[in-house]
């Protein structure tokens, strides 16, 4: 899956901070909290990449990670981190009517954002009757068991359209669950 250099250890630690995969990952992440204790002197953040482009950047041996082993997790941080920022975008995307020409970042938007947000996407595809194509990678969510604590707490929703809520309902007796 990744270039066979990948993770090599010291080789790989002497790469500019630029072209480091964590030290994105963490400058993007500490920047959007705004937590960058010494501004003045913290390398330039590039504009945010889309997470398939960074995956696609480690393997072409543009960006490096010193552990093949966190190459993974970094990634992994770093989606959750991206549609973060951009869930504001799907949901523009997902109101336009263009939920399923984007499946795939409605997709990851959905399992990587936070259960506020979550909810958001959830009820602009119920909006725009998307949520239908969506029901097997929400009822994947569901099926988490730590998300259930929240799908409990979502299913109890007291605004929304009855579209998404029944679906909510449907998919949540879909696996078993009592609320």
């Amino acid at each position: 899956e990744f270039p066979p250099g990948a993770g090599l250890g010291h080789a790989q630690r002497v790469q500019k901070y630029s072209n480091r995969l964590w030290c994105l990952v963490e400058l993007s992440v500490a920047s959007y909290f705004g937590r960058i204790a010494n501004l003045d002197m913290a390398p330039s953040l590039p504009p945010a990449k889309a997470p398939n482009s960074l995956e696609s950047m480690v393997r072409h041996e543009r960006l490096h990670c010193a552990v093949a082993e966190d190459i993974a997790p970094a990634i992994a941080m770093y989606r959750r981190f991206y549609f973060s920022l951009m869930h504001r975008q799907v949901l523009e995307v997902i109101s336009r009517g263009q939920a399923e020409r984007d499946a795939e970042d409605v997709r990851s938007a959905l399992a990587t954002v936070n259960v506020g947000h979550r909810r958001e996407l959830v009820e602009a595809l119920g909006k725009a009757r998307s949520l239908r194509y969506f029901a097997a990678d929400i009822l994947r969510l569901l099926m988490d068991p730590l998300c259930e604590q929240h799908v409990a707490a979502a299913l109890r929703w007291e605004q929304g359209d009855g579209e998404t809520i029944e679906a909510y309902a449907a998919l949540s007796e879909a696996a078993d669950w009592r609320v």
